[in-house]
Parts: structure tokens; C-alpha cells; sequence
């Protein structure tokens, strides 16, 4: 009779122990479901980072999310516009060739370049707040989906134009062509163009206009250690991502279409 009682005991508590591990099985991981919810935190938190750096010019945190630090990037991004105007010189001739005479100075293409170049870089950051609307999370990569106002590509050049006096005092493109002296009259006036950029969005410290809507752009970081970072190609992205083709919001349409080149 014990013998027959004890295997009842056990035959119920093997019966109780296998209940307890389906159970068990059967429930997600509440240690797996919180380190999602933790990576998916830390990855909005970096993006907001990311955000801030580019288009509000903070670099605070911005060693936690790029390999490269706030001044390498900027450099990066200020080489590439350049290059790309440089690079349009260069298929015309010889870029030591192209300069710009402007009231008995001489400007060289390289030192204009550079000059619109960092005056370009420098809006990117009047953009100011950008909101991150959703951020997906699928195991080290994370895509970020984030709105703002964008610089108003197609209105970025016409105020160059009425301040153009200002810059340049009386003369006139043919004038400065001529004193110039150089044969390649689009290349000169593209060197003016980014010239008068130049001055007026940096030594003149004037600021872009945006468009009237938000544009929603995405991209992807990439996990390194405890943080979620950018690459040098989605930094660039972003930097393309500032600009869209639209008019400022208090022109509506009726300005000319110029805009600036894109990087």
C-alpha cells in the first residue's frame, strides 16, 4: 500500500513538472522582450543624435554614433561638394585657369569653391528639429524614418540676386568677365554664382529659406558596442536629404526656378 502511494506521489509531481515547462515554453522571454524594447530605444536615441548633429549643428553624443569624429565629417562632406564643382572645371580645362577679378582682386576657382562649399555645409544645420517618426529594429541594423522642413531648393539663390549690389557693388557679369580675362564664359559665371553664394549665406551669415511641408526621409545605422552609428554614406545622404526642390513657403511659385547644385 505505501509502495503504491509513494508511485502516486511520483507519478504527479513528473506529470506537475512536465505541466510547468509547457507552460514555461510556451511564454515569450520577458529577458528577450526587454532587450528589444531596449535596442529600439537606444537606436531612436542615437538617431536623435544623428539629427541633431546634422541639421542643428550639435555635437554633443556625436562620438557615440559615428566612427569619425564632428570635424572629420564635416570635412568630408564640405570635400565632396567641392570636388563635384571642381570636377566640372576640370573637364573644361585647367582649374588654375578659372578666376574671378572683382574690383582689381583676384579670386582664385579653388578659393570660391571652397568658400560656397562652406557656406553650403553651414545651412545644412539652420534646418533645426527633426522628428523621428518610427524606428524599426532587425538585429544590428536599425531604420530610422524622420521628418523636417527642408531648405527651399528653388528659392536658395534668388535672394544672392537682390543682394547682389550689395556684394559686388556696381558691376555687372560682363564686366567682371572681361576683366577676367577668361575665353569659358559659362565657367566664369558659374564661378560667380558661387561666389556670390559665398558671401551672402557665409561671410554675410544669412540664412536659407524652407519649404512649407515636411519632407520624411530614411536611413539606417548600424550597431557598434552599446550604441547604433552612422557611416560616412548615410551622413552624406542627409546631407543631400537637407535640400528639396520647392519653393520657400512664403513665395509659393512665383519666384524663378533657380536652385543651388546638391552635393
Amino acid at each position: 500500500m505505501k509502495k503504491g502511494f509513494i508511485g502516486l506521489l511520483a507519478a504527479v509531481s513528473i506529470l506537475s513538472l512536465s505541466a510547468c515547462s509547457t507552460n514555461t515554453s510556451s511564454k515569450p522571454s520577458s529577458s528577450s522582450s526587454s532587450k528589444a524594447v531596449s535596442a529600439k530605444a537606444a537606436a531612436e536615441t542615437d538617431a536623435q543624435t544623428v539629427l541633431d548633429f546634422m541639421y542643428k549643428g550639435n555635437i554633443s553624443g556625436f562620438s557615440d554614433v559615428s566612427e569619425d569624429s564632428a570635424d572629420t565629417v564635416k570635412d568630408n562632406i564640405i570635400e565632396k561638394l567641392e570636388q563635384k564643382q571642381i570636377d566640372a572645371m576640370i573637364a573644361n580645362g585647367n582649374l588654375n585657369d578659372y578666376y574671378l577679378v572683382v574690383d582689381g582682386s583676384n579670386y582664385t576657382a579653388q578659393e570660391i569653391v571652397t568658400s560656397y562649399a562652406e557656406a553650403y555645409y553651414k545651412q545644412i544645420s539652420t534646418i533645426g528639429s527633426a522628428n523621428i517618426e518610427s524606428v524599426t529594429v532587425s538585429g544590428n541594423s536599425a531604420k530610422i524614418k524622420a521628418s523636417f522642413k527642408p531648405i527651399a531648393a528653388l528659392s536658395e539663390a534668388n535672394p544672392i540676386g537682390n543682394a547682389r549690389t550689395e556684394l559686388f557693388g556696381g558691376l555687372d557679369n560682363d564686366t567682371i568677365i572681361r576683366q577676367s580675362q577668361n575665353k569659358d564664359v559659362e565657367t566664369i559665371q558659374k564661378l560667380i554664382t558661387l561666389d556670390l553664394y559665398g558671401m551672402y549665406y557665409g561671410q554675410m551669415g544669412k540664412t536659407a529659406a524652407k519649404g512649407s511641408d515636411d519632407v520624411t526621409i530614411s536611413f539606417t545605422l548600424t550597431k557598434n558596442g552599446s550604441h547604433f552609428q552612422a557611416d560616412e554614406d548615410t551622413l552624406l545622404q542627409l546631407a543631400k536629404d537637407s535640400r528639396a526642390q520647392v519653393y520657400a513657403e512664403s513665395t509659393g511659385g512665383t519666384e524663378t526656378s533657380s536652385s543651388t547644385d546638391e552635393v
